[in-house]
């Protein structure tokens, strides 16, 4: 059984946590009853490059890994990333390569791919 999850979520104008997929989460933790865990949160300037980064490889890569994985695919995360870029027409650049912009037009692209090929909804 995995015992990592990723989540993403925003902190609110009142210094709330605000988490997306709390319901995935305690689905998650369901299966650890009475288990002791470690939370580490990784905070990012809303907007900026280096927040979407954190989305790709805190939510995105382990994902679609998870997807790949209930296809049958036993895909490292790093495996994951590189099928992610050689599939993406846009071209393999690594996304601390890509300017901001691509870097959102390639996340939306796997938005895309994700939906239609792997049954999965990524939200921001």
């Amino acid at each position: 059984m995995d015992n990592e999850f990723h989540i993403v979520g925003k902190v609110s104008k009142d210094g709330k946590l605000l988490i997306s997929g709390i319901d995935e989460m305690n689905d998650f933790l369901s299966k650890w009853k009475n288990a002791k865990i470690v939370g580490t949160f990784k905070v990012f300037n809303p907007g900026g490059k280096e927040a979407m980064i954190g989305y790709y490889y805190g939510k995105i890569l382990p994902d679609i890994q998870r997807a790949y994985f209930e296809l049958g695919n036993q895909f490292s995360i790093e495996d994951t990333d590189l099928q992610l870029r050689v599939s993406c027409p846009m071209g393999s650049e690594n996304v601390h390569q890509l300017s901001r912009e691509q870097l959102k037009s390639y996340i939306e692209w796997i938005q895309q791919f994700a939906s239609e090929n792997l049954n999965l909804i990524l939200t921001d």
